[in-house]
């Protein structure tokens, strides 16, 4: 799906949350605000820089500071889950600081039992939370997770939800895409809805759940 208004503004620091129905596009926003495409027609600014200005290393550089989890998760099925964590760090040349986040992050979600297993032996949840969990690695200035929080035991869900939060305290920008809106968001979570092949402003007291489009247009994607 291809979008004809999908002009929106985020704030730093801030949470937001992008909510639409299976097929509306929010695996595509998902894409480009994680820098894994870019749009057809349109700009993309990122703390104050324009994507289409930045070239080669200045590119990767701020790609470095977006952590992201996709639907697909992208992990090392192979390695165990400290392995998949530390990764991002490990390029950086930072490994030791990635194995003490990884470590907390661990604890904190009371999932320290997975540790030493390899990601493919994991069933598909645990991985889902291994995918997020590498996500916050590395305190990324940019938070950004393909299907929110959704489907994830309450317990499990309330604990990223604080993890997150608390990334968000120190100044990272969260931004969850999902079906619906998260239970555990903190107060002042703002809310975008994604219809009509565009991006709208959302009702804060309306209901979690939205309505599938009544269409879909073609078009293009303006960020």
């Amino acid at each position: 799906m291809l979008f004809e208004d999908a002009s929106f503004e985020i704030e730093a620091a801030s949470w937001t949350e992008l909510i639409g129905p299976a097929g509306c596009g929010k695996s595509l926003l998902f894409s480009v605000l994680s820098l894994r495409a870019s749009p057809h027609q349109g700009q993309i600014i990122i703390a104050g820089r324009n994507l289409d200005r930045l070239k080669g290393s200045a590119y990767a550089g701020l790609r470095r500071r977006i952590g992201s989890c996709s639907q697909s998760l992208e992990l090392l099925e192979r390695r165990t889950v400290i392995e998949n964590l530390v990764l991002p760090l490990v390029v950086r040349g930072e490994a030791s600081r990635g194995a003490e986040e990884a470590e907390r992050m661990l604890d904190a979600l009371q999932l320290r039992a997975l540790r030493d297993v390899a990601v493919g032996q994991l069933g598909s949840n645990e991985q889902r939370a291994v995918g997020i969990m590498r996500a916050l690695i590395g305190r990324p200035a940019l938070i950004i997770v393909d299907a929110g929080l959704d489907g994830l035991e309450d317990s499990l869900a309330r604990g990223f939800a604080g993890l997150l939060n608390a990334s968000r305290a120190q100044g990272s920008t969260v931004i969850l895409l999902a079906s619906q809106r998260c239970t555990f968001a903190p107060d002042g979570a703002r809310h975008l809805v994604i219809r009509d092949a565009g991006v709208h402003a959302g009702d804060a007291h309306a209901p979690a759940a939205v309505e599938p489009p009544a269409s879909s247009r073609e078009g293009a994607l303006p960020c």
